[in-house]
């Protein structure tokens, strides 16, 4: 269960990797930035934009439940699991449509 988190939007000063797609944030770019604790031990996690807002929808879907949703790194898995693409906003649908193929291409899964 998380102590607390807070999510910000700042302008990337260095390269960055997000945590859901490994795709480069380069420099000058804007994405989210989302630290906080769990059982006492901090975390701050780097996403895309587009990454981030895949995971808000799908959070979304939970109601709540801090344990039901995703894992950083497992939104695709999770999503195709919980079977919520349906369930999604279009510009999310499509983010999610697009890992999914990048990471059967990759032989992920």
């Amino acid at each position: 269960m998380s102590d607390f988190n807070a999510t910000s939007y700042p302008r990337a000063r260095k390269l960055h990797a997000c945590a859901e797609c490994q795709r480069a944030v380069a420099s000058g770019e804007r994405y989210a930035r989302v630290a906080g604790a769990v059982d006492g031990r901090p975390y701050v996690d780097v996403y895309c934009l587009a990454c981030h807002a895949l995971a808000v929808a799908a959070w979304s879907t939970v109601d709540g439940d801090e344990d039901a949703g995703p894992a950083v790194g497992s939104l695709v898995d999770w999503i195709e699991e919980a079977e919520i693409a349906g369930e999604l906003p279009p510009a999310e649908q499509g983010h999610y449509y697009g890992l999914r193929v990048a990471q059967r291409e990759r032989g992920d899964r």
